[in-house]
């Protein structure tokens, strides 16, 4: 693969070859040897993928050997999994046991292994995409020098194709730089999640405890608030740490709201350690629905950062979505889009505070309703995906 890297620097830099000489279809031939090199590297990366996979199902033997001599019946059913999973080339198993420590740990090193694959050809890609495109100009220029109009124009289009695909797979991918191990989520309420709190992190998933104070209520329906309050133990630094890590946060929730009296505002949501100083608070303020968002730019109460999200109608069900990434802040709010304003800051300035449902500590903004799930992680959402998850 360097070698084909280097034939092309050596024809961009005006080499002498065959392939350089040729006057009759040189951009026939340029493309041939171009997306030939695409192939390569492709089959490159495929057999060393496959390679890694090999050598990582090996080594789960080992783990499942462990297991097995512990008697844990669900690590050992969980590492076939994981194994036949590789095999067949599928998304790996969630680890929802609290016990699987040692294969957590395996995976992870396969997992940035398997990144480092997928980086190198990737960057290989890229300097070969750029050798091609300058090699395409200065054929276009001496195409146009020997007024071969027709093939200088045939060049350039070639030229746009390529750019045009390069821009497309960029804007594609605008999350890309979130490794799966570095993907935080916690979620409560969803479908396949119930009346559980659980944190999934590194591939493992753990249950933190919800602490209950007086005037909430835990119903088949959701958790009813009539002014408390419910902590999500453990989350002081963890979500705050994963978010500075990435950069990227996403706030879904369901709710309904028991009149339109809340004031303050009533905190609905909130990430924060006090009246004054919080990470992002979800309020209703009367019939108004209000998002608070400290940033490095913002006051540590995110009161200049502010977003109005629409009004709220009585003992009605309200799904919405905040998210904010690579591609800046979007928000929906029962499948259709919010506007909102612009943020040009980051969450470098989140500090470690406690992941509260309803009123703060030492405040009272009640808020009265119940909350149907929720779930928050430092990774960006599509605008597609969050118009579904709004819905």
């Amino acid at each position: 693969m360097k070698n084909t890297i280097l034939f092309w620097l050596i024809l961009v830099a005006g080499g002498q070859g065959a392939f350089a000489q040729s006057q009759e279809n040189a951009l026939e031939i340029s493309r041939l040897l171009y997306e030939d090199s695409l192939r390569k590297f492709d089959k490159e990366h495929a057999e060393n993928v496959e390679d890694l996979g090999g050598r990582y199902v090996e080594r789960l033997d080992t783990v499942k050997d462990h297991y097995q001599n512990m008697g844990n019946l669900d690590g050992v059913l969980l590492v076939e999994g994981e194994q036949e999973a590789v095999k067949q080339g599928k998304a790996l198993p969630e680890l929802a046991a609290d016990d699987v420590t040692e294969l957590s740990a395996v995976r992870k090193q396969y997992l940035q292994a398997l990144n480092v694959l997928t980086q190198d050809v990737e960057a290989k890609t890229q300097k070969l995409r750029n050798v091609y495109i300058s090699h395409l100009k200065v054929l276009q220029s001496k195409l146009t020098r020997e007024n071969r109009i027709d093939e200088a124009l045939q060049v350039r289009d070639e030229v746009a194709r390529v750019e045009s695909k390069l821009s497309g797979e960029t804007q594609a991918s605008p999350v890309a730089s979130i490794s799966p191990e570095q993907r935080f989520l916690v979620e409560w309420g969803m479908p396949q999640r119930g009346r559980q709190v659980l944190v999934t992190t590194e591939g493992l998933q753990r249950k933190p405890n919800l602490v209950f104070d007086r005037d909430t209520q835990l119903t088949p329906d959701g958790m009813v608030l009539k002014g408390g309050r419910v902590l999500v133990e453990g989350m002081e630094a963890a979500l705050s740490n994963a978010v500075k890590e990435t950069g990227e946060f996403t706030l879904s929730i369901a709710f309904i709201p028991e009149g339109l009296r809340s004031s303050g505002p009533g905190r609905i949501l909130s990430y924060s350690k006090g009246g004054m100083e919080r990470n992002f608070t979800l309020g209703q303020q009367r019939e108004r629905l209000v998002f608070r968002l400290r940033t490095s730019e913002a006051d540590l109460n995110g009161t200049h950062s502010e977003f109005y999200l629409g009004d709220l109608i009585a003992d009605q069900v309200t799904k919405v979505v905040f998210s904010y990434g690579a591609n800046g802040a979007l928000c929906f709010r029962d499948g259709k889009k919010v506007d909102i304003e612009e943020i040009e800051a980051d969450f470098s300035s989140w500090e470690e505070m406690p992941l509260l449902i309803g009123n703060e500590f030492g405040t009272n903004r009640k808020w009265l309703g119940s909350i149907l799930s929720f779930s928050l992680s430092n990774e960006a959402m599509t605008p597609e995906a969050a118009k579904e998850a709004s819905k």
